[in-house]
């Protein structure tokens, strides 16, 4: 982690740049669940750079090679990666930590309603791998956020029907999730990582036991949304 530190540290603009998959770094780092002060420096150094250059004078030789290229000064958390993914999504996929994710969407509030690979929100996706009941309390608060719940993705489903039901391309997600969620209530493990004490630039390993079991994601969806359709 120091070395990524590091590394952002001595070139900002670096944190810019996307690899062969379209990826920033940022989207990098969210497969590997890092803890939130190092999501928080990569997050700082490209807004810092996208500030930096933008500010620089047309003929200085950052701006040059930035235009030369043709790269983007999108803030990391607003890029999309080749699979059309936010660092949102890959975060609520890859099980990050409750803190990285509630960062990610003060850094970019829009990003929750953002649609990815298929049509998928984030809430999406965490309806169908599973999350925390904060980050899953967080992606639907507020009147934008109750209003996600109606939102279907390019199969037609809503975040309620992907609960259930198996993604079209990989039928075999729902079962995973299902499975995951058992194995973890059975582990004798369910201390809830959420509120736990944290290294900043710590990893985390496993999905975090204390995971949201299927019904208790409908539970929560469908109970946000009645309180949503009957308040004036």
């Amino acid at each position: 982690e120091k070395k990524i530190r590091c590394l952002a540290s001595e070139c900002p603009p670096a944190v810019l740049i996307n690899n062969l998959d379209n990826q920033t770094p940022l989207h990098s780092l969210l497969e590997h669940r890092p803890g939130v002060g190092l999501v928080r420096h990569i997050v700082e150094c490209g807004e810092d750079a996208c500030s930096a250059i933008s500010s620089s004078s047309p003929s200085s030789s950052l701006v040059a090679a930035w235009t030369k290229r043709r790269l983007s000064l999108t803030p990391p958390v607003e890029r999309k990666d080749g699979e059309n993914q936010l660092p949102l999504h890959v975060a609520i996929e890859r099980y990050a930590d409750a803190d990285v994710i509630s960062y990610l969407l003060c850094r970019y509030p829009k990003g929750k309603a953002v649609k990815g690979p298929s049509g998928y929100l984030p809430l999406h996706s965490a309806a169908m791998w599973g999350c925390v009941e904060r980050v899953l309390r967080e992606l639907i608060r507020g009147d934008n956020g109750a209003k996600l719940i109606e939102e279907v993705n390019d199969l037609g489903q809503t975040p309620l029907h992907v609960v259930f039901n198996p993604d079209e391309a990989d039928p075999n997600n729902a079962r995973r999730f299902a499975e995951k969620w058992y194995e973890n209530k059975n582990s004798g493990d369910r201390e809830d990582h959420t509120n736990t004490a944290l290294d900043g630039d710590a990893t985390i390993d496993g999905p975090p036991p204390n995971l949201l079991s299927p019904m208790e994601i409908f539970e929560i969806i469908v109970s946000r949304y009645y309180t949503y359709l009957r308040t004036p």
